[in-house]
């Protein structure tokens, strides 16, 4: 019966494709005849991809630099508006250009604002000519002696505020008494 059932019936593989059976045992199949195909690569997903980390790198440094070029023109001191009124404001003399800015601006109705430029525009040439060939004032007079000095130029006196810089410092008030820079209820100048 074995000859017959060998000669009859084509060889059996196996699943894999590696064995097949003679009739009598699995005897390994020639590589030539292997049944199974190859099994397709496998897809690979997005952020297994080289482009997809370069794409977002590219993302990433175009977002940084426009917030970089945001915050710098943001913070120059020609788009702050207290700049430019701290540039008015320091003149000694009003400018033409201050006095110009309002009726540059169009207003809906008419205020008591745009008139008033006009009467000091008058005055100031003759009160700007003094300042310009007399010398500057004179800084406030201050006791020689008291030290540190406040921002402003004068001297401290007992129960104000210290800066940062000057906690536990000693010194003089503006009176002579000797002051130390201490915590009491906040930190404050107190006589020793």
């Amino acid at each position: 019966m074995d000859g017959q059932q060998g000669g009859s019936t084509p060889p059996q593989y196996s699943p894999d494709g590696r064995w097949w059976w003679d009739g009598q045992q699995w005897v390994a199949a020639p590589h030539a005849r292997a049944v199974v195909p190859a099994a397709p690569p496998k897809a690979r997903m997005p952020h297994q991809r080289r482009s997809f980390w370069i794409g977002l790198g590219v993302v990433t440094l175009l977002l940084v630099g426009t917030g970089v070029c945001v915050s710098a023109l943001a913070s120059s001191p020609r788009t702050q508006p207290g700049a430019r009124a701290a540039s008015v404001t320091s003149t000694d003399a009003p400018t033409p250009t201050a006095t110009a800015t309002p009726t540059r601006t169009p207003t809906a109705a008419p205020t008591a604002i745009p008139t008033a430029p006009p009467a000091p525009t008058a005055t100031p040439p003759v009160a700007a000519a003094p300042p310009a060939t007399a010398p500057p004032a004179p800084p406030p007079a201050t006791p020689a002696g008291c030290y540190p000095l406040t921002n402003s130029g004068t001297c401290y006196e007992p129960g104000e505020f210290c800066r940062t810089t000057d906690h536990g410092r000693t010194g003089r008030a503006g009176n002579g008494e000797a002051i130390v820079c201490e915590y009491n209820n906040g930190w404050r100048w107190e006589p020793v």
